[in-house]
């Protein structure tokens, strides 16, 4: 699998973070500096994670 070069999470921190949020109640600014990410990076791993979608996509444009 190709993966984003700036890619900071594995897909196990990803799935360990939303755990984390909806399990045991972590707050979000306490997930930002545990995993020392921006905010909207959490939002948006929150928001996948809703459909289950934990996985790291790549950069690749499909367009072409």
């Amino acid at each position: 699998m190709k993966i984003h070069k700036n890619t900071k999470l594995t897909q196990l921190q990803r799935e360990e973070m939303y755990k984390y949020y909806h399990v045991h109640h972590i707050r979000k600014c306490n997930l930002v500096k545990r995993y020392r990410v921006s905010r909207p990076t959490i939002d948006k791993i929150l928001h996948k994670g809703k459909n289950n979608d934990f996985s790291i996509h790549d950069s690749t444009n499909k367009r072409f």
